[in-house]
């Protein structure tokens, strides 16, 4: 009988590349509207503070809590520092007058491009995890990236798409019941210090549920 080849990389990594790779180009038509036709100063001002953060990371230029945003901030300025940047006219050249850098508003939506994609694909994973059902998983994922708040909230250049995708990590591994859910919980204190006390709140509803001492660790 012939055997099957065992792949180098696992079935599940590929399939969670696969449904990725699904995501990033459903979400590419996002991507590019906010770029192209996006204006901050209506629906997202706080981006006027968190550009200095994501421009030089200087915490002391940026009003609380907006210096608290930390960890996707650095995610930002890293590809600021790779120069990838998509030059063509859009709504926010009007601020480059006022010394704002346009590829600094680029970087932003590109980051939240890829972390909008990932949090779809994690919550593809959540799902079929419990549902055992890939059609059911990929609607899930695909609710979250069509939501009517993902284009201007999460696609915005905010802080809002890197926060939750932190969220639905902490998710995947503490309904695991993996103390990996410690590395998301580390990286929020310096992200969105709110979702702290919500996850507090779920773990302490979930004890009561459940009777897990898991939950209390957690």
């Amino acid at each position: 009988m012939l055997q099957r080849k065992k792949l180098l990389i696992p079935e599940s990594i590929l399939t969670g590349l696969g449904v990725f790779t699904v995501f990033f180009l459903f979400a590419f038509p996002l991507f590019y509207f906010v770029y192209k036709f996006g204006d901050p100063e209506p629906l997202a001002h706080d981006y006027f503070q968190y550009y200095h953060l994501f421009l030089r990371l200087n915490p002391a230029e940026v009003i609380a809590p907006h210096n608290m945003r930390l960890a996707g901030a650095v995610c930002v300025h890293l590809v600021y520092k790779l120069n990838i940047f998509l030059n063509t006219i859009c709504t926010v050249d009007k601020y480059q007058s006022w010394g704002f850098i346009k590829q600094v508003y680029f970087c932003a939506v590109f980051c939240n491009w890829i972390f909008v994609s990932l949090t779809a694909t994690m919550i593809y994973k959540i799902l079929y995890r419990d549902l055992l059902d890939r059609i059911y998983a990929f609607i899930g994922g695909l609710l979250y990236l069509l939501g009517f708040g993902t284009i201007f909230y999460c696609m915005m250049p905010l802080t809002e798409a890197f926060s939750i995708l932190v969220f639905v990590v902490f998710l995947w591994f503490y309904y695991k019941g993996s103390y990996l859910h410690l590395l998301p919980l580390a990286v929020l204190i310096f992200q969105r210090e709110y979702l702290l006390v919500v996850i507090a709140t779920m773990c302490v509803v979930n004890y009561f549920f459940d009777r897990e001492r898991f939950q209390l660790n957690a």
